[in-house]
């Protein structure tokens, strides 16, 4: 959604932009604009974040955190570009795939990583 939204506010704008009422098309630097801020925010979350917090923004939320699973360290750059390549991976290949043979399969991290919930420190 928040691509969508920096898509819409930064192309609205522009000359052949949508109406008022909708009326012309939805010029192409929309969804371009838009494919470009949902890769840049989900970048963003997935790798910087979790970078320096240890959890996305949701992982946050829900106590969860992102580990090594070699010696439960924190997780590195490239580790975690690789994990956010292949969650687009599973999503495009595998989800369609479980969704048509009502499979029980479940998502395994491919690059070293794994979620676990935080323990909190007394």
């Amino acid at each position: 959604m928040g691509g969508v939204i920096v898509g819409y506010a930064t192309t609205v704008n522009t000359p052949g932009s949508p109406g008022p009422g909708g009326q012309q098309s939805v010029p192409p630097a929309f969804w371009a604009a838009s494919v470009v801020a949902v890769l840049a925010v989900s970048f963003t979350n997935q790798v910087l974040f979790t970078l320096v917090a240890r959890a996305s923004l949701g992982k946050l939320a829900t106590g969860l955190r992102v580990i090594r699973t070699s010696d439960e360290g924190r997780a590195g750059f490239v580790r975690l570009v690789g994990r956010w390549l292949f969650g687009f991976f599973w999503s495009i290949v595998f989800v369609p795939l479980h969704l048509a043979t009502d499979s029980n399969v479940e998502q395994q991290d491919a690059v070293g990583l794994r979620i676990v919930r935080r323990t909190v420190r007394s």
